[in-house]
């Protein structure tokens, strides 16, 4: 039995069924399969439900010290908004959620961040939200609830290129003054043809006016990138390498993990890909499997996933934090990006033997 898209009511109401004893037949927005049947009785989906009149979610009911001890600081996971509105082709979003959107008001996520503040007294809040930033007004909102009510923790944030684009500079000093201190921006490429190939509707422009806000604030950023996309031409992937060392070298508090693409079902690549003979994970066993990071798909050359490895480990090390231990692999790997010269990678396999990373879904 699977949920498909906002889970909660549907949720619920397959949990009562399953308490009376009988079948979620005709429960919107969930899908099951008969014991001998190989075809699965899909429901019609759940419209959106407004997150106002949901409960808050119950934190008593989880043990949160361990997941503090876990992370290594005091963060406190929240989700205040869920959906999106936007098209991309490679993200099963649109198909959850049918590019819908809802969220807390404002004085609500205050209340309840300082109802769990008190009772958790974390340093952090992450803002899970698929795009906290989407409404500007409620954005400032919120601000101006955690500055009244002098709460003093920090937070964290996703925001899309085309909404920091459109937020002054008194917005985000105002964001900045009420304790926010990194946003997650997806770029994806550094190529403006594949951005308007995957329907990103973000300009290049709009994310480096983006970086440098981040950077006139003092801001941490962490953009990511995606690779390997079906069609992807070596020229795109390089690009994608320039602004990444670009955007490295505006902040030492700049992030940008690259990932390599993967298809979800339900987007539209996937759907392309599909058709020209992709295969699918057919069990659990291979969707457990199925993306992990470092993990690369047939459109990546051996070549190019081992110049892409490469690169990502001398960017690892090229720019942020300068330390005395880190300086002579710095200087090292800044040189190395800087003429694109990958080849013979003594730092990275002796760094990788001594200490490798861990393998990560």
């Amino acid at each position: 039995m699977t949920v498909q898209g906002q889970g909660e009511v549907t949720f619920a109401e397959i949990v009562e069924r399953l308490a009376r004893g009988d079948l979620p037949a005709g429960v919107a927005g969930c899908a099951y399969r008969l014991p001998g049947d190989e075809v699965p009785v899909a429901n019609p989906p759940r419209p959106m439900t407004d997150m106002n009149i949901l409960p808050a979610a119950n934190y008593d009911l989880i043990d949160v010290e361990p997941y503090f001890a876990r992370k290594g600081r005091r963060q406190l996971d929240y989700i205040s908004s869920v959906g999106c509105y936007y098209r991309c082709a490679f993200c099963a979003d649109p198909f959850v959620y049918r590019r819908r959107w809802s969220a807390l008001e404002p004085p609500r996520v205050g209340e309840e961040l300082e109802h769990l503040w008190r009772r958790h007294r974390f340093e952090e809040v992450a803002f899970q939200d698929e795009t906290f930033f989407t409404h500007r007004k409620r954005v400032v909102a919120i601000a101006e609830e955690f500055l009244r009510r002098g709460l003093p923790f920090t937070w964290t944030a996703t925001m899309r290129a085309d909404q920091g684009y459109r937020l002054s500079d008194e917005i985000f000093a105002l964001c900045v003054r009420a304790g926010l201190r990194r946003v997650m921006i997806g770029v994806e490429s550094g190529s403006q043809q594949m951005l308007n190939w995957m329907t990103k509707d973000i300009t290049l422009d709009q994310v480096m006016d983006c970086a440098e806000k981040c950077a006139r604030h003092d801001l941490g950023a962490i953009f990511p990138f995606i690779v390997g996309f079906p069609g992807e031409s070596d020229e795109d992937v390089e690009a994608t390498l320039e602004l990444i060392k670009r955007l490295r070298s505006m902040s030492p508090k700049f992030e940008t993990p690259i990932f390599y693409y993967k298809p979800y079902p339900g987007s539209r690549i996937t759907d392309q890909v599909v058709q020209q003979g992709y295969r699918l994970p057919q069990s659990l066993e291979e969707w457990a499997r199925f993306d992990f990071i470092g993990s690369s798909g047939p459109w990546v050359s051996r070549e190019k996933y081992e110049r892409i490895e490469r690169f990502k480990f001398y960017n690892r090390f090229a720019w942020g934090p300068e330390t005395w231990w880190r300086r002579p692999i710095q200087m090292l790997a800044r040189w190395r990006c800087r003429r694109n010269f990958y080849r013979l990678p003594v730092e990275k396999l002796i760094v990788d033997r001594l200490k490798p990373l861990p393998k990560l879904s």
